[in-house]
């Protein structure tokens, strides 16, 4: 009897035996039937690459892909294996759904999602994630402190500023760990564990990013009251009733 979930999710499979008289379980490797290789037209078994690319399904399998997924990344599969990793939650969600769960107006999650440097969705796509919408349910706190045109003009930096780490990040990626193994010997497996292998370092990077920024904030909070209290000496002006705005 197969007690796991691999036959529908792709996930390794649990079936119990018996060793030596005592039970135990056993990890089954998903097969063709649980990664759907055959039936989505990824795996020929008389291809010369067959045992190539079985690996590979098995692997992205064994990291919890679906058959849906197999389908869209069917072009670049040892890269959905790092996709895998990086997206954040499985549910998808309408912008129907992600407005009713942000509590925000369609108008306004379009808007912040534009500024984020992101396409309006096409009706009915499942474009946000669970975890976008409960960010978004923030922004009305956000907007007592600083007002609604501040944190749309925040919303742009910080989308053209992730948008550029991640080209940086894709980039070096490619130029110093794909490239190499496509020159040894394209071995889309041995590609695909150096995506998961990067993706693994992301929760360090977003740490590394966390910090710095709380520093670069420090020094911008001092650079600026630099500034102001130089323009307060320069006009004169100077006590609370100067009208200086301090940060």
């Amino acid at each position: 009897m197969n007690v796991g979930l691999g036959a529908e999710t792709g996930l390794l499979a649990v079936t119990p035996i018996i060793v030596d008289g005592l039970p135990t379980l056993k990890l089954d490797r998903p097969t063709t039937r649980q990664h759907g290789g055959v039936e989505l037209g990824l795996y020929d078994p008389n291809a010369p690459d067959a045992t190539e690319t079985l690996a590979l399904l098995e692997y992205l399998a064994g990291l919890g892909a679906t058959k849906e997924d197999l389908t869209e990344f069917r072009n670049e599969l040892p890269g959905l294996a790092s996709v895998l990793k990086l997206r954040s939650g499985r549910d998808l969600l309408t912008l129907d759904e992600t407005v009713a769960r942000s509590g925000l107006s369609e108008d306004l999650v379009l808007r912040i999602n534009r500024a984020a440097g992101f396409p309006d969705p096409e009706p009915g796509a499942r474009s946000f994630s669970e975890r976008q919408a409960d960010l978004l349910a923030t922004f009305a706190s956000a907007e007592r402190v600083f007002g609604r045109d501040a944190i749309i003009q925040l919303t742009r930096v910080l989308g053209s500023a992730t948008e550029r780490i991640a080209e940086a990040v894709v980039s070096a990626f490619l130029i110093n760990v794909q490239a190499p193994i496509v020159a040894e010997r394209e071995d889309p497996l041995a590609i695909a564990r150096a995506n998961t292998a990067a993706a693994d370092l992301i929760p360090l990077m977003m740490a590394l990013i966390d910090e710095m920024l709380r520093s670069h904030l420090i020094a911008a909070r001092r650079t600026f009251r630099g500034t102001l209290d130089g323009d307060d000496a320069a006009s004169g002006a100077c006590g609370p009733g100067s009208g200086a705005r301090r940060v």
